[in-house]
């Protein structure tokens, strides 16, 4: 038998990042991950996403906004993401880094718990740095 010894944990987080020409809304953001006012928990989604949206002002999990840069973002999610955060912000896109957790809502508790991407013309989102 192995005992461990420290901090345990059995949540997880998520960060992400979110580049949009588009100022984000909540309802902007629930379309832009395929939710629509028919979808099951439409209001949850849409009031889990402006707090994505509120997250997305205090940058990674373990990381504040001012750390953000091309570096950090590569580190977290790889070249192709940081390529985009490098290419779009010359564009004056919208940035938003931060982090949701397993131990919030069950809505919340669900996006977490998986790892995706969006890219759009005019939007992009990496939500594939998942933690255990």
């Amino acid at each position: 038998m192995i005992i461990r010894d420290g901090f345990v944990t059995n949540s997880s987080s998520t960060s992400f990042i979110i580049i949009s020409k588009k100022e984000l809304t909540g309802e902007y953001l629930a379309k832009k991950i395929g939710a629509n006012k028919k979808t099951y928990n439409y209001n949850e989604i849409v009031e889990l996403c402006k707090k994505i949206i509120e997250k997305g002002n205090y940058g990674f999990y373990h990381y504040c906004y001012e750390d953000t840069n091309y570096e950090l973002v590569e580190k977290l999610f790889g070249k192709k993401t940081a390529q985009k955060y490098k290419e779009l912000c010359k564009k004056g896109y919208n940035v938003y880094c931060g982090s949701i957790s397993s131990e919030e809502d069950y809505v919340e508790t669900a996006i977490c718990l998986d790892c995706f991407k969006i890219e759009d013309k005019d939007f992009y989102l990496d939500a594939s740095e998942n933690v255990w």
